[in-house]
């Protein structure tokens, strides 16, 4: 009798701690994301985000894109001249970053609308991070208002990637539509046969247009 009345009281105590330790212990690291897997399949796509997690990445002060490095997905950022778009793993800072590749014509483009909605007089600044597979690669970047459903004004920078490496482009505009909206375009002029466009890492901010002499 007196061994299995110490039996029970034994048993009474180990249930209390294993309920102790699963109340004080620390959470799944599945439960916040932390145990998510990184695979490096891409998503070849004309646009669409995918999946998202329950929140986006930390922005930088002032920047006006919601995702600028491609860490959720593409957004509403759309392939255009037949191009191939794709979210890719080996981004210049972060995880991930999109992939521009020819399909029907060799000077595929990327682009996203109605980034925000201009203030006349306001200076947007745009810049882009490339990296192409193929040394003399042309690329060029648009920033551009749109009214009506067509460009109302454009601002555009181009270069010569050497390949192999990040290389930043910049544009600025000065806006003059009232209510038109921003709107980005990255495009490779003369993509060779098999090349492709790495993007990522975008900012694009707003100040206090220049006066003028």
């Amino acid at each position: 009798m007196l061994v299995e009345l110490l039996a029970a009281a034994v048993a009474i105590v180990l249930t209390i701690a294993i309920v102790v330790s699963q109340l004080w212990g620390p959470p799944d690291s599945r439960a916040l994301g932390g145990d998510r897997p990184r695979g490096a399949a891409t998503r070849t796509t004309s646009g669409g985000a995918g999946a998202r997690p329950s929140a986006l990445p930390s922005r930088a002060a002032g920047e006006l894109l919601e995702d600028p490095s491609f860490e959720v997905g593409l957004g509403r950022w759309q392939a255009g001249q037949g191009g191939r778009l794709a979210r890719v793993a080996g981004g210049r800072s972060g995880s991930w970053a999109a992939s521009l590749a020819a399909g029907g014509s060799p000077a595929p483009s990327m682009g996203i609308r109605q980034v925000q909605r201009c203030q006349p007089g306001k200076q947007y600044a745009v810049t882009v991070w490339l990296r192409a597979s193929r040394a003399g690669t042309v690329v060029r970047v648009d920033l551009a208002e749109e009214s009506g459903g067509r460009r109302y004004a454009v601002d555009t920078a181009g270069a010569v990637l050497g390949g192999d490496r990040w290389e930043p482009l910049e544009v600025r505009h000065v806006t003059h539509q009232p209510g038109a909206a921003l709107a980005i375009e990255v495009a490779a002029v003369e993509l060779p046969t098999g090349g492709r466009v790495l993007v990522d890492d975008l900012t694009l901010l707003a100040s206090t247009a220049p006066s003028r002499p």
